[in-house]
């Protein structure tokens, strides 16, 4: 790990971080905390992060590993805050992913889209693009965009994508764990 830290007139900057980890590397730059002086609800946030090659597949359990064919992952995260004494409501982030192994792709699947015979058919016949997650004021939306292949013809997909919108943070961690229980 590597890293530049300053702190200056109550602001905590680090210009960029480097951690390298699961055979792939985090890349933080840009983030800043404003301490507020000590006082949570002055407190602000924000950074960005760029996420390659990490092997995801390293965090489960042996036995797991040797069934996920591709665990790499490669995602850029932009976060930003406001008032740690009430954080959920005051936390704006975006995640992008634009690489995923396919058996990671399925369960980011299954999170936003419970599943089902028609999201199993779309799965099995599409394979993931992108997914795309946004926070806001406690809701999360996401996308999940497809590679175009021949089935366009047949199933039209809207934009090759499926979309959730406005499910409340908690019911998305509840899904998120129940989703990671799979993998144990």
């Amino acid at each position: 790990m590597s890293a530049r830290i300053d702190y200056s007139e109550n602001f905590l900057k680090l210009e960029y971080l480097k951690v390298f980890t699961l055979d792939g590397l985090i890349n933080g730059k840009d983030i800043l905390v404003n301490v507020g002086g000590g006082d949570p609800e002055k407190m602000e946030y924000s950074a960005v992060v760029q996420i390659k090659d990490i092997d995801l597949k390293q965090l489960l359990p042996p036995k797991r590993r040797s069934k996920i064919d591709d665990g790499k992952i490669k995602a850029d995260l932009n976060v930003s805050g406001r008032n740690l004494a009430d954080p959920i409501p005051n936390v704006n982030l975006f995640f992008s992913v634009f690489q995923i192994g396919q058996d990671f792709a399925k369960s980011a699947v299954n999170i936003f889209t419970p599943s089902n015979v028609f999201t199993d058919f779309i799965y099995n016949s599409y394979a993931v693009d992108k997914i795309e997650v946004e926070l806001s004021k406690g809701l999360v939306y996401a996308v999940i965009g497809f590679k175009r292949s021949v089935l366009n013809t047949i199933i039209n997909l809207e934009n090759s994508q499926i979309s959730q919108q406005r499910m409340p943070l908690a019911n998305f961690l509840k899904r998120a764990r129940s989703e990671v229980d799979t993998y144990r």
